[in-house]
C-alpha cells in the first residue's frame, strides 16, 4: 500500500512538473517565437493559432509580390512590362512599410530597425526609403537580378516573414487560447487537492477539511490561471518530498550563510530576552514572591512535586552518594568530635579526677572513630525507619519554613535580588561578547557535519 502510494505521489509530481514546463513555454513563447520560427517551424505552425497569431497581411502581401517578381524573372530572364509593374509596386509598398511600420503590433522594433539598416548598407543610401527605392529600380535588376533577389530572400525576407498579427477580442485583449490547455491541469489538480485534503481530514485527528486545505496552501498555486510561474513552488516541494529530485544540497548551500547569521542573531535575541525577563522577575520581586508565596496552579501527574523531588534527592544522597564519600565524612566527624570532646567541660572535669589525669591518646581516637562511624550508620538507619523518616520530613519542612522566613527579610531579599540581577547581566554581556568572537559560518559547518554523520549512521 505504501509503495503504491509513493508511486502515485511521484506520478503527481511529474504531472505537476509537466504543467510547469507547459506554462513556462506559453509564458516565453512570444519572446522566443523568432527562435521557434527559424529553427522549429512546426512548433510555430501548431502553436500560433492558440496564441491568436496569423501572418501579418502587409508583410505577407509584400513577400508574395517579391515571389511573383522572382517567378517572372526566372521565366523571362529579362525586364518585361509585368516585371516593371512589380518593381514599381514593391517601391510603393516599401514606402508604405517605412511610414506605417507593420511591426508595431508585434512589437518587433528591433527586427524593423535591422531591416532598415540592412537595406541602407546594401544600397549605400542614408535613409531606408531611398534605399528601398534604389533597390527596386529597374537598373538594379537588369544585369544582376539573381544576385539581388538571392540577397533579399536570404537576408531580408526571413525578417519580414517573422512578423505577425495578433487578433484581439471585443475588449481589446489579445486572444489567447492557452486556458483550454491549462484548464485540463487545473481540473486535475483541483480534484487531486480535494481528495488529498479529505483524506488528511479523516486521518489526522483534530483538523477539518478547511484546516487541511490551509496546510496545503502551496497547492493553490497550481489552480490559479494567472502568475503561472509561481507553480515552481509546489512543483519543487512535490519533487523534493517524493524524492524524484533531491534538493537538499541545493537548499543547504543556497541558505548556508543567511541561515548561519540568522540563527546566530535569533539565538542572541532569545537568550537576551530570556535573561532580561529573568532579571526583571528577580529585580521586581516576582521570582521571590513566586517562591515564597506560591499561588495555586495546574498540576500534572504527581500532586506535590517539590516533596517528591526532595525525598528522591535525600534518598539518593543517603543510599548512593553517602557510601561513596563515607571515609571523608568519617574523617570530618572524627576531627570535629575529637576537637569538641577535648574542649568540652566533661573532659576537663574528667581530667581532675584521681587516676584519670592522663587519658591515653588511643582511647580518644577510638572514641572519635566509633562516634563518627555510628553517626553515618545512624543516619542511614534513621531514614529507613518510619519514625526516623518522619523526623527527616519534619526537619526538611522546618528548614524550608525557616529559610522562607529569613528570605522574606527585606534587606536580605533586596541584597539577593541585586546580586542575582548583576550575575545575569554579567552572563548576558559575556555571552554576547563571546558570540561576537565566534564565526556563525563555522558553527553552521559543524551542524552540517553532524547532520552528514547522522545520515551516514
Amino acid at each position: 500500500m505504501q509503495q503504491s502510494t509513493a508511486w502515485w505521489e511521484k506520478l503527481i509530481a511529474i504531472v505537476a512538473l509537466v504543467s510547469l514546463f507547459v506554462s513556462l513555454f506559453n509564458l516565453t513563447y512570444i519572446p522566443l517565437r523568432d527562435i521557434y520560427f527559424h529553427y522549429f517551424p512546426s512548433i510555430v505552425n501548431h502553436y500560433d493559432p492558440i496564441k491568436g497569431i496569423t501572418p501579418h497581411p502587409f508583410t505577407e502581401d509584400y513577400l508574395e509580390t517579391v515571389n511573383q517578381l522572382d517567378r517572372e524573372l526566372s521565366q523571362q530572364q529579362k525586364i518585361t512590362p509585368t516585371t516593371q509593374q512589380l518593381l514599381n509596386k514593391l517601391q510603393l509598398k516599401s514606402n508604405k512599410m517605412i511610414e506605417d511600420n507593420p511591426f508595431l503590433m508585434s512589437r518587433k522594433f528591433g527586427t524593423f530597425a535591422r531591416i532598415k539598416r540592412l537595406i541602407r548598407e546594401r544600397t549605400g543610401k542614408m535613409t531606408a526609403k531611398d534605399g528601398f527605392r534604389k533597390f527596386w529600380q529597374k537598373e538594379n535588376f537588369e544585369t544582376n537580378w539573381q544576385q539581388q533577389l538571392t540577397y533579399f530572400q536570404n537576408t531580408i525576407a526571413p525578417l519580414l516573414a517573422s512578423n505577425y498579427y495578433r487578433r484581439v477580442d471585443e475588449y481589446g485583449q489579445f486572444i489567447d487560447e492557452f486556458w483550454r490547455i491549462d484548464s485540463i491541469f487545473i481540473g486535475f489538480f483541483a480534484v487531486e487537492l480535494a481528495i488529498r485534503t479529505t483524506i488528511m481530514s479523516y486521518r489526522i485527528p483534530g483538523i477539518n477539511w478547511f484546516d487541511a486545505l490551509w496546510r496545503r496552501w502551496y497547492d493553490w498555486l497550481l489552480l490559479i490561471p494567472v502568475w503561472r510561474w509561481l507553480r515552481i513552488i509546489p512543483v519543487l516541494i512535490r519533487l523534493h518530498t517524493t524524492k524524484v529530485l533531491n534538493l537538499e544540497r541545493i537548499l543547504s548551500q543556497a541558505t548556508h550563510e543567511p541561515a548561519a547569521y540568522l540563527s546566530d542573531r535569533v539565538s542572541q535575541y532569545l537568550l537576551v530576552r530570556l535573561i532580561n525577563q529573568a532579571q526583571s522577575s528577580v529585580i521586581e520581586g516576582e521570582a521571590a514572591n513566586a517562591l515564597l508565596n506560591p499561588q495555586p496552579y495546574l498540576k500534572v501527574s504527581a500532586p506535590n512535586k517539590l516533596e517528591t523531588l526532595t525525598d528522591r534527592i535525600l534518598a539518593l544522597t543517603i543510599y548512593k552518594v553517602l557510601p561513596k564519600v563515607e571515609p571523608d565524612v568519617e574523617a570530618l566527624l572524627h576531627y570535629s568530635l575529637r576537637g569538641a570532646f577535648l574542649e568540652s567541660d566533661f573532659y576537663q572535669n574528667l581530667q581532675q579526677l584521681p587516676g584519670l589525669e592522663n587519658l591515653p591518646e588511643e582511647w580518644l581516637e577510638n572514641l572519635s572513630n566509633q562516634l563518627a562511624k555510628s553517626s553515618v550508620s545512624i543516619l542511614v538507619s534513621s531514614y529507613e525507619d518510619p519514625e526516623g523518616k518522619v523526623l527527616f520530613e519534619r526537619l526538611s519542612s522546618d528548614f524550608q519554613e525557616a529559610l522562607t522566613s529569613e528570605l522574606q527579610n527585606k534587606k536580605t531579599l533586596a541584597e539577593l535580588e541585586q546580586l542575582l540581577g548583576e550575575l545575569l547581566e554579567e552572563f548576558k554581556i559575556n555571552y554576547i561578547e563571546k558570540s561576537e568572537q565566534t564565526d556563525p559560518l563555522k558553527t553552521m559547518e559543524e551542524v552540517e557535519q553532524l547532520n552528514n554523520q547522522s545520515e551516514k549512521n
